[in-house]
């Protein structure tokens, strides 16, 4: 029989979960107790371990929490609706970044008599933390740099993290002790790379290290567009086309369009126009011919997928305009 297992940091934390008894049966249970956790971090206190939070686990009842881990003054948190019986715990203390500064389990045995209190001191992993402070293309901050996570890849293991935490520009991760060479990309809200570096760490058992990196933009890979122009089925001269000009639009959200490129007017001699810089997307291009006294006699328009890395070629025959 499942009963509903709130939890509680000092006085008044309260979140859902279910919980029962471990081996008991509902008529052999008596009323659910109360389970206190008061917790240290190597005997120190949240503040000097650096802990802004702890992350509680009790595997036998599905229950995953993270709480504050000084709530109102007191260092620790009450679970409540236990009934008596054996539960395994694991804890980790995060930093105010959010990586696990410190970790530990326990089992307690909820009695039905008694305070149910437990201290639980927890320590720090066999690590040593690294601490990233990051900008981008010569000091852009997140924000101006649209980046919403940064994924850091060391020794082959990528961690994502998120681009700002706690008002820092940064993140940091816990790495077996040595030396490594860290990857760093940040991704757009759509996960796109738009910035990358790397650089050389140093990780020591127990201690933490600082590093600042400015990521460079990364080169996004372009395609091409290249359009041959005929008009109603003839050439320049018998159709009396002295220039060509075009406009190249991307095609955006609700199919806005945002002009890109916008050339001088071709000569239409030149038989037709490349334009070898742009990057994915879809786009509109709209070609317009003019005769001797600048006036427009021929026009066109159509659109295009343009794929990094692939010339996309077309014939493309422009109909009379209206300045024919």
């Amino acid at each position: 029989m499942f009963r509903t297992l709130k939890i509680a940091a000092a006085a008044a934390l309260a979140a859902g979960l279910s919980a029962c008894g471990p081996g008991a049966s509902p008529q052999d249970l008596t009323l659910p107790r109360d389970l206190t956790l008061l917790w240290t971090f190597g005997g120190q206190t949240c503040e000097r371990a650096g802990v802004a939070n702890v992350h509680v686990v009790v595997p036998s009842e599905g229950f995953d929490q993270t709480l504050p881990c000084n709530f109102q003054g007191t260092e620790g948190a009450r679970l409540t609706s236990f009934y008596p019986g054996a539960y395994g715990l694991t804890l980790d203390g995060l930093d105010a970044l959010g990586a696990a500064a410190y970790s530990g389990s326990a089992t307690v045995a909820v009695a039905e008599d008694g305070t149910n209190t437990f201290n639980v001191d927890l320590s720090p992993p066999p690590s040593g933390e690294v601490d990233f402070r990051w900008t981008f293309a010569g000091g852009l901050t997140c924000a101006a740099a649209q980046v919403a996570n940064v994924r850091v890849t060391v020794g082959g293991s990528p961690v994502t993290l998120p681009c700002s935490a706690m008002g820092v520009d940064g993140g940091g991760l816990f790495v077996t002790p040595g030396q490594f060479n860290a990857t760093l990309e940040a991704l757009s809200a759509a996960g796109q790379t738009n910035y990358s570096g790397t650089l050389q760490i140093v990780s020591t058992l127990g201690a933490k290290a600082n590093y600042t990196i400015d990521l460079a933009a990364t080169p996004v890979a372009s395609g091409s567009l290249q359009f041959d122009w005929t008009f109603a089925g003839r050439g320049c001269m018998d159709a009396n086309v002295s220039k060509v000009g075009f406009v190249v639009s991307s095609i955006g959200v609700n199919n806005a369009l945002a002009p890109v490129e916008m050339p001088a007017p071709f000569d239409c001699a030149s038989v037709g126009a490349k334009y070898a810089a742009l990057p994915p997307g879809r786009y509109q291009v709209q070609l317009s011919a003019y005769d001797g006294t600048g006036s427009t006699t021929y026009s066109g328009t159509f659109l295009t997928p343009v794929a990094a890395g692939v010339a996309n070629t077309y014939a493309v025959d422009l109909q009379l305009g209206a300045g024919h």
